[in-house]
């Protein structure tokens, strides 16, 4: 049976998976203009069917490793605050997405689609370091558990 910290580090490992596929494509989107259109609808796509549902497992199995600690520290609190950041800045780009799609749906101009792609990428320039903090944190946590836990020496 898999474990909640199990299931957490899957849906975060998948959502760096996502996010690095969805760089890739904006990258080509912004380097060439006839790509442009078809990253909008892409990465609509992706965000609408993949990613925002992998976002809820990371918060669900976030939420019950939270519940089902023995002990809060001071640096759980850190990690949650940084993650939570990313995922506000995640949520943000989620919500350029839909906008720019809804934008190309209406007839918008290439001008009209890069200014909203300029937003998706401040997003990832704003939510990534504090990705990288609470994966660095998270797992500074795991190691102290199991070191706690006798599975690892200290």
């Amino acid at each position: 049976m898999i474990q909640t910290h199990q299931l957490h580090l899957l849906f975060l490992a998948l959502w760096g998976g996502v996010v690095l596929a969805e760089s890739v494509i904006e990258l080509w989107g912004r380097r060439r203009e006839e790509l442009l259109r078809p990253t909008v609808i892409f990465h609509y796509w992706i965000d609408l069917l993949i990613e925002a549902p992998i976002i809820l497992g990371v918060l669900a199995s976030g939420v019950l490793l939270l519940l089902t600690l023995d002990r809060l520290v001071w640096l759980h609190a850190v990690k949650v605050a940084v993650a939570l950041l990313a995922v506000s800045a995640n949520a943000y780009c989620i919500v350029q997405v839909l906008a720019r799609y809804r934008d190309l749906r209406r007839g918008a101009d290439s001008e009209k689609l890069l200014s909203r792609t300029r937003r998706v990428f401040l997003s990832a320039a704003v939510g990534m370091p504090f990705a990288g903090v609470a994966v660095v944190l998270g797992f500074l946590l795991t190691l102290r558990s199991f070191q706690a836990a006798g599975i690892l020496p200290p």
